[in-house]
């Protein structure tokens, strides 16, 4: 296994290398399109993709409030992404839904853990 620490939308990385992506919470803060286009390409056939992001609460705020400057910058950029558009984006690129379920925190986060597979 090789943990890879990157600018995601930089990175130069042969077609087809990858059985496994795992992506959570960086969807949020890039292209959705370019993201899932890059990751399709980077999967092998029948590769899976798992990602998290954030689903919208009635009573938590989607960046927690906090005494670091550097956190609290990430309101401004964070963007939630609809289930739907995710589902839409990824099925464009070759990758197929095949598991979804939802992680609901004490704190009031929600979260959405998807599974794709691409065709």
């Amino acid at each position: 296994m090789e943990l890879i620490c990157a600018d995601v939308l930089k990175l130069d990385l042969s077609s087809s290398s990858f059985d496994l992506i795992y992506g959570a919470l960086i969807f949020e803060y890039v292209s959705l399109e370019k993201l899932i286009r890059i990751i399709s390409e980077w999967l092998k056939p029948n590769g899976v993709l798992v990602c998290v992001i954030q689903l919208p609460s009635e009573i938590s705020e989607p960046v927690s409030g906090t005494t670091y400057s550097a956190l609290q910058k990430l309101n401004s950029i964070l963007k939630l992404v609809e289930v739907d558009k995710l589902v839409k984006t990824a099925k464009k690129n070759e990758l197929k839904e095949s598991k979804f379920y939802k992680v609901d925190l004490q704190q009031g986060k929600k979260f959405l853990v998807g599974h794709f597979l691409k065709n």
